[in-house]
């Protein structure tokens, strides 16, 4: 055999070596990657679910930790450790929109209950109509209705009833009260339409629709991120990854003997 034919040799003896390495360490890791990204999975589809909804989750609605900070999943996988065995550019993708999809929802939560609230109860105010004429009720948060108050042009037949935050500083702070909006109260107010337009005029007034316009933008990315956990759940190690993994064990094999 040639210096050649004995350098090929060894070549594809270290390179076997490395990929069946490699090979028996993604198939150890298989199980436990599909387990954090089922976990994953269905953490974002739950944000998006929650925003379809009209109720957008925020910090709040997850685990408070050592009354210090709330962890939501891809967090706590985070400061855990299992997200460091995914991908590091997917894993910092999860935690920042994670992060950017509660934030927008708190920005949106404290638009309504700080600010679109207080002008919500005086429109209503302005017509209120006596409970005994209400055939049915539409029951919503103002968040909801926030989220999408379009729902107000099915109102023609309907009484609305609407959950209210009671505003900070009041003693029922943290709780909810109700408000009824019915027809022939928003008939006083000039159709059904009118009531539309007026309540339009406080969300942009409270900047509750630039609110949702980030929660809709964070929405798009959660949708994004479910797309690919999916495939990653039936493909925890897709071949480019295993091809750059490789790369990676063989240059730092080659870097340690130099």
């Amino acid at each position: 055999m040639t210096w050649v034919g004995a350098l090929v040799a060894i070549g594809v003896a270290i390179f076997t070596f490395v990929a069946g390495t490699r090979a028996g360490k993604n198939a150890a890791d298989r199980q436990a990657l599909r387990d954090i990204y089922k976990q994953l999975f269905e953490h974002f589809d739950g944000l998006v679910k929650a925003i379809d909804r009209g109720e957008p989750k925020r910090w709040s609605s997850f685990e408070l930790v050592e009354r210090r900070e709330y962890m939501p999943v891809a967090k706590r996988l985070d400061r855990t450790g299992p997200l460091h065995m995914l991908p590091s550019r997917l894993a910092a993708r999860l935690v920042a929109a994670e992060e950017s999809t509660l934030n927008a929802a708190g920005r949106f939560h404290r638009q309504v209950d700080e600010l679109l609230t207080l002008d919500f109860e005086r429109l209503c105010q302005r017509a209120i109509s006596p409970p005994a004429i209400i055939d049915r009720s539409i029951h919503i948060s103002l968040v909801e209705l926030a989220a999408n108050p379009a729902r107000i042009a099915g109102l023609d037949n309907h009484a609305l009833t609407v959950d209210v935050p009671a505003r900070p500083g009041s003693p029922g702070y943290g709780g909810r009260t109700s408000r009824v909006v019915t027809k022939p109260m928003a008939d006083s107010l000039g159709g059904i339409e009118k009531f539309r337009l007026e309540f339009d005029g406080l969300l942009q007034k409270s900047g509750c629709d630039r609110a949702w316009s980030e929660v809709e933008a964070a929405r798009r990315d959660c949708s994004k991120i479910c797309d690919e956990l999916k495939l990653r759940l039936r493909d925890p190690n897709p071949f480019p990854e295993l091809l750059r993994d490789l790369g990676g064990d063989l240059s730092s094999l080659w870097g340690s003997r130099a």
